[in-house]
Order: C-alpha cells, then sequence, then structure tokens
C-alpha cells in the first residue's frame, strides 16, 4: 500500500506541474487534503446572497437573502463557527468587484488547516453560443452578481462571474485551507416560464458579456481538486425557490433549505457526502421542480474534519407505513434478505429488512423504530443471493492442534455466503491449520522435480496459521495466512477476511448472472517505461517513470500476450456504443481483496459518469484523468458497470485483506489467482426481476508477475 500511496503523489505533482500540452495519467487518485498547520485551524465562512435583480430586469430572489440567514444559523449551532468568522455579502455588497475583493481578502487570511465554507445563492446563467458539439463552451457557466447587465455598473461589475473567475479566486485559499467547501444555490439555463404559484428558477438567460476580460481567455482550466463542491442543480438545470417551511411569507433556495436542515441532523463523524445525500433526496422529492443536487470534490471527508466512521451509507427515499423503498438497489450490493439500520447507534434504532432488489432501487419492510424520507441507513447484516462458496477443512498436523481446528470449524459455521464442504475434494475454499516453518519471515516449501509444493514445511514449534487455499490447495495471499496467537484475533481476523473474499467474489459473481453486456466498450491504454530526461516521461513515483503508448488495446488483446508485468500502467478509454445515454463505472478488484472505483473518482463531477449515445471518454486526458497501476502479483480483475440511471460506486468499494501475522511478508508469493473459482455446474438460485437493458457489466481478468500457464479468458458479462 505504501508504493500504491507514493504512486498518487507523485501523480498528483507529474499533473501539477505538466508542460503546456503535455498529457499526464492520473492513477488510482485518493484525493489528499492540506496538513494541518501547527496551532488551532481557524474558521471561515462567506455567505452571498443576492434577491435585487430589478435593474438587470430579473425577478427578485427574496429567499437568497433567506438562505444567507438560516446558513449562517446553521453554521453557528452545528458547526461551531462564531459570528466573528461569518462574513456576509448580500444585495449591493455582493458586486462583482465586491465578490471578489471578499474572496481575496479571504485567501489572505486563510492559514494552513483552516476551515473554509462558501455559500452562493443568486441567479446563474452562460455566456451565449454553444461549442461544437451542441453543448454550452467551456467556461460558458456564470454567477450574476448584484448590478450585473445594467447601464449603471462599471468595468467588470457590468458583467457576469465565469467559471475561470471562480477557478482563479479559490485556487489561493484551496491551496491553503484544510477544508474548502463551496456550494451554491443557483441554475444555468433560463426557463422562466411559470404560473403565478410556480416556484421561481434561479436561472438567467443568457446576456452578452463582450468586453469582459475572460469572454476570449484560454479554456476553462481542469476544476480545482481540493474544494468539496456542491451544485443544488445540475449544470444545465435551474434551481428554484419554494416557500420555506420553517417561517411564514418567506421563500429560501428549495436546496439550502434541504441542505441546513441536513446540516441540523447531521451526527458526529458524518461526512459531507452523506449530509449531501440526505439533502439531495429530499430536494430530488418534490416533483414541482424536478431538480437533482451534484456534488464532486473530496466528499468522503467528515465535517469540521472529524473522524470519518467506516461505512457506507444508503439513503431513504420514501416510507409508507412500514414500506420502505431506499435510493440504492443490486448494482450498490443491496441484496434481498439483508438487513439495514439507521445510523445512529442506540437501541432503539430503525431496521429495515430489504424484499425486493431492482439495480437502482430496492424495498424492505420496517421491522423496529421509525424512519423519514432522507435517513440514512447502513448495512448490518449482508444475505448473499449468489450460490454460497463451500468451505473444506484441512486436518492439522499436531494432535494438540485438535481442539483449535474445532473453534475454526465453528467459526466458519457463522459466516454468511459460506457452507460446510462434504469432502475437501468438494470445496471451493480449504483452511488448512498449519505451523509452517520460516526463516526470516518467509515460508519455506519442500521443492521436488515436479516443482514446489503448495503446503510449507512443517515446523512443530511455531506458532498455529490458518492458511485460505483455494481448489488447488495453494495460499490465495499472503494476507491469508493468518497467526492465531491468540487464538482470538486472529479468528476474528480470518472471519473478517472471509467476508471480504466473499463480497469481492459475490461482485464478480453479479457480473457473470446474464448474457448481456454493458453496453460500452472499454480500450486500455498502456504507459512503457521510459528515461526520466526523456520527452513525454511522466514521473509518477520514486524509480517510476512512464510515457504514453500510442495504440490503444482491447482488453482480450492484452490477455492473449500473457502475464503483465509488475509495475504495468494503464488508462482507459470508454464508448458508449449504444443508442441512449449510459452511465459508466469502473472497477478495478486487486489480489489482496481490495475493491477500487477507477473511474468516476470522488473528485469528478457526477455527471461525468454519463456518456451519451456513440461518446467517447479518454481518461488518460485531463480533466476525468484515471488508471491503475498492477503493483501486486496475483489475478486483477477489471469490472465495467453500464447503467441507464447513476448508482453510488463508493457502496462496492472495499479494503483489502488484514494482515495478522508478526513476521513480513513471504518474497514466494503463490501465484494463484483469487478469483478463479468457478461457480459449480447445477446450482440455481432465483433472482429479483430486473427489466432487461436497464445494467449490463463487463469483467475481465488479467495475471499480474510471472504465470504457471496460459493467460485466462474470463470476460463475463451481465444484463
Amino acid at each position: 500500500m505504501a508504493a500504491r500511496d507514493a504512486l498518487r503523489k507523485g501523480l498528483a505533482r507529474a499533473l501539477m506541474g505538466a508542460m503546456a500540452g503535455m498529457l499526464r495519467l492520473a492513477l488510482v487518485i485518493a484525493l489528499l487534503g492540506a496538513l494541518p498547520g501547527v496551532g488551532r485551524a481557524t474558521d471561515h465562512a462567506l455567505l452571498i446572497g443576492i434577491s435585487d435583480y430589478a435593474a438587470a430586469g430579473l425577478e427578485p430572489l427574496p429567499g437568497a437573502l433567506t438562505d444567507v440567514q438560516i446558513v449562517r444559523a446553521a453554521l453557528r449551532e452545528r458547526l461551531g463557527l462564531p459570528d466573528a468568522a461569518i462574513t456576509t455579502l448580500v444585495d449591493a455588497e455582493a458586486t462583482h468587484g465586491g465578490i471578489r475583493a471578499a474572496l481575496a481578502d479571504l485567501a489572505g487570511r486563510v492559514a494552513p488547516g483552516d476551515f473554509v465554507y462558501i455559500h452562493y445563492s443568486g441567479y446563474g446563467s452562460r455566456l451565449p453560443g454553444l461549442g461544437d458539439d451542441g453543448e454550452p463552451a467551456a467556461g460558458a457557466r456564470t454567477l450574476v452578481p448584484f448590478g450585473a447587465r445594467t447601464g449603471a455598473a462599471q468595468g467588470l461589475d457590468r458583467f457576469d462571474i465565469s467559471d475561470a473567475e471562480v477557478n482563479a479566486w479559490l485556487a489561493p485559499i484551496a491551496a491553503r485551507a484544510g477544508e474548502l467547501v463551496w456550494v451554491t444555490d443557483a441554475g444555468h439555463t433560463a426557463t422562466h416560464t411559470r404560473g403565478a404559484q410556480a416556484p421561481t428558477p434561479r436561472a438567467a438567460p443568457p446576456a452578452g458579456q463582450d468586453g469582459h476580460a475572460s469572454r476570449h481567455a484560454p479554456p476553462l482550466p481542469a476544476p480545482l481538486a481540493q474544494p468539496v463542491r456542491i451544485g443544488a442543480a445540475r449544470h444545465d438545470r435551474s434551481a428554484y425557490e419554494l416557500p420555506y417551511g420553517a417561517a411564514r411569507n418567506r421563500d429560501a433556495g428549495a436546496f439550502t433549505a434541504n441542505w441546513v436542515r441536513s446540516l441540523h441532523r447531521a451526527i458526529p463523524g458524518e461526512s459531507w457526502r452523506q449530509v449531501f445525500e440526505r439533502a439531495a433526496v429530499w430536494t430530488a422529492q418534490d416533483r414541482r421542480i424536478g431538480q437533482q443536487p451534484q456534488i464532486s470534490g473530496p466528499a468522503e471527508r467528515p465535517l469540521r474534519g472529524g473522524r470519518i466512521a467506516p461505512r457506507r451509507t444508503v439513503p431513504v427515499h420514501s416510507v409508507q407505513g412500514d414500506r420502505v423503498a431506499l435510493a440504492a438497489g443490486r448494482l450498490s450490493g443491496v441484496t434481498v434478505g439483508s438487513l439495514y439500520a439507521a445510523v445512529a447507534e442506540d437501541g432503539g434504532a430503525a431496521r429495515v429488512r430489504i424484499t425486493g432488489v431492482r439495480a437502482t432501487t430496492s424495498s424492505g419492510l420496517l421491522t423496529a423504530g421509525d424512519l423519514a424520507a432522507g435517513d440514512l441507513l447502513v448495512e448490518r447484516e449482508h444475505a448473499y443471493d449468489s450460490p454460497a462458496r463451500r468451505l473444506g477443512l484441512f486436518a492439522p498436523q499436531e494432535p494438540q492442534d485438535a481442539p483449535l481446528l474445532e473453534r475454526v470449524r465453528r467459526m466458519a459455521a457463522t459466516l454468511s455466503g459460506f457452507e460446510p464442504a462434504a469432502t475437501a475434494a468438494d470445496a471451493d475454499l480449504i483452511l488448512a491449520l498449519l505451523r509452517p516453518l520460516r526463516e526470516a519471515g518467509a515460508a519455506r516449501f519442500p521443492v521436488t522435480p515436479s516443482g514446489r509444493d503448495s503446503l510449507p514445511l512443517h515446523d512443530p514449534g511455531a506458532a498455529p496459521e490458518v492458511w485460505v487455499l483455494n481448489r488447488g490447495e495453494a495460499l490465495l495471499h499472503d494476507d491469508l495466512a493468518i497467526r492465531l496467537e491468540p487464538a482470538e484475533a486472529g479468528l476474528a481476523t480470518l472471519h473478517r477476511n472471509l467476508e471480504r473474499y466473499r463480497r469481492l467474489d459475490d461482485l464478480r459473481f453479479l457480473a457473470a448472472e446474464a448474457s448481456g453486456g454493458s453496453g460500452l466498450a472499454l480500450a486500455l491504454i498502456e504507459y512503457a517505461p521510459c528515461a526520466p530526461q526523456s520527452p513525454d516521461c511522466a514521473h509518477l513515483a520514486a524509480n517510476l517513470h512512464r510515457r504514453k503508448l500510442a495504440a490503444p488495446l482491447s482488453p482480450p488483446a492484452l490477455q492473449a500476450r500473457g502475464a503483465l508485468p509488475l509495475d504495468q500502467v494503464l488508462s482507459f478509454a470508454l464508448v458508449n456504443t449504444g443508442r441512449r445515454a449510459r452511465h459508466a463505472y469502473l472497477f478495478e478488484l486487486t489480489p489482496d481483496g481490495s475493491i477500487y472505483v477507477l473511474f468516476p473518482l470522488p473528485r469528478h463531477p457526477a455527471a461525468a459518469a454519463r456518456l451519451g449515445a456513440g461518446e467517447r471518454r479518454d481518461l488518460s486526458l485531463a480533466p476525468f484523468t484515471a488508471g491503475l497501476h498492477a503493483d501486486q502479483p496475483g489475478a486483477l480483475s477489471i469490472l465495467l458497470i453500464g447503467t441507464q440511471l447513476p448508482i453510488d460506486p463508493a457502496l462496492l468499494t472495499q479494503q483489502g485483506y488484514e494482515r495478522r501475522r508478526d513476521a513480513s511478508r513471504s518474497a514466494l508469493r503463490p501465484l494463484e489467482a483469487l478469483l478463479h473459482a468457478a461457480v459449480a455446474g447445477g446450482e440455481t438460485r432465483s433472482l429479483p426481476a430486473i427489466a432487461t437493458g436497464t445494467w449490463g457489466a463487463d469483467i475481465w481478468e488479467f495475471q499480474v508477475g510471472a504465470t504457471d500457464g496460459a493467460p485466462r479468458q474470463t470476460g463475463a458479462q451481465a444484463q
């Protein structure tokens, strides 16, 4: 993992320092926040609300001023910001120049590690004109400050604020702040047709910007990666004002009202994404407006730098009596029979047993407590709907280890998704209780003319270990050789690691359960070793220099070469081969049991996953750079899921196996694949109905490092 972290950091440096026009690859990026500086971090907030647009001929937005008031109260009461830390700009204070000056002043005051929250409520718009593809041109989306579009204003105060300007003003703040949250409650298209009682859209029609300094500037730079960016609506849709339920005769931004409500319900350990998900569900439920909020950036960070809870949450979509609908389904790992509970840890927390699953939604029965739309649930028990993996046991070589083997057997009986095998020959996995002979931490194996034995030499004086073996009686992974001294800790580690193996195996089964495909084509872009000073050679990490090769490969073409070399670097190109839009999600399943999201990354906007019919997305190019580094020997799989509706790919991720051995890693890693175990013939199961064509998947497996045979061809698909 240290090598992977070094690669991420090296890649970030390579991207930031790249020459103009030079292509750089982002590999398995984890967004790295600024480290806190010495001393106590300071809080800063800037709240901007513009209601008076009369001079520009636009309808007033009284809810923008309500937004400032209720956000200020939430920052003070729920996040603990003192009044002195909160600056407000309303109406005539919030001119183009006034907003720029306020952000420049903020940039001068922010110190490393500080917390910064910025909120804008007002009109949004776009510059007139479309790009070649019919979409708004790069940098076209704008905010409409006070006084813009009027003859009375002077200089830049006459003009909207472009995305390019916002990026430039936020950059010095983002470079210093330990945490930066940027929220905009504004729309970006003109949709003003409405009745007298209809919601008020916060979207101004396009206006001429001739003379604006950024109108003829270079293309918009890549979005800043560090801030958590939250938008009240998609960039091509309106945000709306609605009557504010907490006070009479007042409007507020539909999203801001729900955002504040969600902040007030936040509990210690919640992340920005969890708060956003709750607010987004509430906002989307109002069918009058059809508003879809968006989030990007390092949203998994906990509020105000607190510790993030090691769990992933699913939002409640609706509640009718004891019937609960969840905004996540089969493609987010939800299965029939699983038990979900409210985030609260008290004994009276609500419980939901899943009774039905579709591709992106699910339904359940409320068995305890109370729930409301927008509440967040965590999985307490996972029910597997794919065939159980059969577990066999090897008898120990030392008679005194028989009681310990019985404890292993009893632990295995409690595992969901596993069942005992009748014999070792029938087993998918084998648990072997061994006392391996180790030298310098590495297990020693007997070697015969036919090759190395799969089991290590026996040492009666060694500590007992339980090894998880495949059908070929080879250790699946070094971290699945688990020391059993003390036995309780070792058995707990074995339990958790087998659960991770089962979840990973279940994800593979998901991709193989039907006959269709993802509806997407995947091309692999290789990066070859290069001399550090040669042209187009990127420094990704220590002793890792790569340049992009020109010709992409299909996954089968790369499989046909045989094993991938260690430290292989790959990026991807995606093409929607269908006739309607599709969302693309790319995952890496590693030999150590980890499941990573390769695309879209947390820093990418949610809309990045959407590809129109025939659209191609090159993930070796900014702003959606992504890729992988094959830094572990063993079986590596690439999973591509295509869906009609968006999903949360983070719900499918998991960390790799835990280590429970005092010795260092063995230098002799087994090469047998983690994912080669096939589903036994003749087994059947009952699946909930999923409409044909709403989703599909493809999976490809690659061997990393030396292999003992021909490459495995495992292009499984689902519909």
